[in-house]
């Protein structure tokens, strides 16, 4: 029987912060484009501007609360990784794991305005 190989020490954080990070983003994206076919399909129908207003409302809502929770948590172990090991090999990870974390999150923040919009889906409204 082999032995099983030691795993590398202080690449933990950063790989779990990397994963968390592109979870982000694959999220974000996949939510901004399914909301995105959305609004077209709706434009392309002939939708009024406050049906297209509250897609976007609830395209912006589906994204923060899928997004932002990874994405913060990916910040947060990339920090912590970076601050704990210095030269690592998990230091690339950290920092792509920092960078897309907060990529994630001007996703969410480019969504904020939508926040205030009323969701209404009736032609009436």
């Amino acid at each position: 029987m082999t032995e099983p190989s030691p795993s590398a020490p202080g690449r933990g954080l950063a790989i779990a912060s990397l994963v968390l990070s592109i979870l982000g983003v694959v999220v974000a994206l996949g939510a901004l484009l399914a909301f995105g076919a959305y609004a077209a399909l709706s434009l392309t129908t002939g939708a009024p501007a406050h049906v297209l207003a509250s897609i976007g409302h609830m395209g912006a809502i589906t994204v923060a609360a899928g997004v932002t929770p990874l994405s913060v948590l990916g910040l947060l172990l990339g920090v912590v990784s970076l601050a704990r090991s210095r030269g690592s090999r998990g230091r690339g990870m950290a920092i792509t794991g920092v960078v897309l974390g907060i990529v994630g999150l001007v996703i969410v923040l480019l969504g904020v305005p939508f926040w205030g919009v009323e969701v209404c889906l009736s032609v009436t409204c």
